[in-house]
C-alpha cells in the first residue's frame, strides 16, 4: 500500500464558509473513506457566528491524485501549523468515526486545546481496532464493512466505485489502527460523545 504525507499543508484544510467572519471556528474531521464534501451541507444550517473548516485527507476529491496517508504523526505534524493560526478564535473539533480519533490526536497535540471536542461513532481511543479487517481479502473486507462499519451495500455492485474507495478505506483503517492513546491526566477539554443503539 502506497501512502504519503501532506505535500502542502494548506490543502489539508478546506474552508466551507469562505468569507464568513464568525466568532468561533468549527473544524470537522471526516470518517474513513470520506472527505470534506461530507460536511458541505452543514454550512447552510450553521449560525453566522460559526466558521466551518473541513480536514481534507489526501486521496479524495480535489486531492484524488495524491496517495492516501497512513502515518498519524505525519498528519499531525502537517496539520498543526495550519490549525494554530486559527486559534485566534475559539475552536471546536468534531470528528466522526476515524475522524474522532484524528480530532483527539490533534486536540492533544495542540499547545492550546480546542474549546470543545465532539466525537461521534468512534470506538474507545484506548482500544486497538481494525487489525483483523486489515488482513482480509477484498470480498471479505467489503462484507465486513457492510455488516459492521456502515458501508452502503449498493456500492459492492459498482466495481468502479469499489476500486476507488477500497484503497482509501484500507489506508484509513491502517491509520485508525495506529491512533492509540495512553491515558493523559493532564489533558483538559470539554468532551461531547454520542452513541446510538439500535435493535436492527
Amino acid at each position: 500500500m502506497h501512502c504519503t504525507n501532506f505535500p502542502a499543508a494548506s490543502r489539508g484544510l478546506k474552508p466551507l464558509t469562505p468569507g464568513r467572519q464568525g466568532s468561533l471556528r468549527l473544524i470537522v474531521f471526516p470518517h474513513a473513506g470520506g472527505g470534506a464534501a461530507a460536511f458541505q451541507r452543514w454550512s447552510a444550517g450553521l449560525h453566522q457566528e460559526i466558521e466551518l473548516y473541513a480536514v481534507q485527507y489526501p486521496g479524495r476529491e480535489e486531492r484524488a491524485h495524491e496517495a492516501p496517508l497512513c502515518q498519524p504523526q505525519s498528519l499531525i505534524n502537517q496539520l498543526m501549523p495550519v490549525l494554530q493560526p486559527l486559534q485566534d478564535k475559539p475552536l471546536i473539533f468534531f470528528g466522526h468515526s476515524l475522524g474522532g480519533r484524528v480530532a483527539l490526536a490533534l486536540a492533544m497535540a495542540l499547545p492550546q486545546p480546542p474549546l470543545q471536542l465532539i466525537i461521534s461513532a468512534s470506538s474507545s481511543p484506548f482500544l486497538a481496532r481494525h487489525s483483523q479487517l486489515l488482513r482480509m481479502p477484498r470480498a471479505a473486507l467489503l462484507n465486513a464493512l457492510c455488516a459492521g462499519e456502515g458501508l452502503d451495500e449498493s456500492l459492492i455492485g459498482d466495481s468502479a466505485l469499489v476500486d476507488y474507495y477500497l484503497p482509501l478505506i484500507r489506508a484509513d483503517l491502517l491509520l485508525s489502527s495506529q491512533l492509540l492513546f495512553p491515558v493523559q491526566p493532564g489533558y483538559h477539554a470539554r468532551w461531547r460523545c454520542f452513541m446510538v443503539k439500535t435493535t436492527n
